[in-house]
């Protein structure tokens, strides 16, 4: 589980920190992190200069361990993305994206006999 949760407004200063100025002012300096888990097409910083193998060296650089997560894929072999997710909420196909999502909606209820 998680011991904290970092809330960070997206300013514009924010977006216009550069990959090695988000490594080391936010996740080395600020965070201290001792490791990052990411997507494997994870991109960060101005223009999205930093991806994986960025982030990998810059562990090594900074003493932080970093995994990566492989895609997540559907039955029929399809990436499941946020951007997929997000699309499907906009057409309306709420039911499709909760199943990709892992949860589909339920109601618990307690059973009681009645007259029968």
């Amino acid at each position: 589980g998680f011991a904290a949760l970092v809330e960070q407004p997206f300013t514009r200063a924010f977006a216009a920190l550069s990959a090695e100025a988000f490594v080391t002012d936010v996740l080395e300096n600020r965070l201290g992190i001792s490791h990052a888990v990411t997507g494997f097409d994870f991109h960060f910083g101005k223009d999205r200069q930093g991806g994986p193998a960025f982030l990998m060296a810059a562990g090594e650089r900074h003493g932080f361990g970093v995994t990566l997560v492989d895609a997540f894929r559907d039955k029929g072999a399809e990436v499941v993305s946020s951007s997929r997710i997000r699309a499907l909420l906009s057409e309306g196909e709420v039911a499709e994206a909760a199943g990709l999502l892992g949860y589909r909606f339920t109601v618990e209820s307690e059973v009681i006999g009645g007259q029968q």
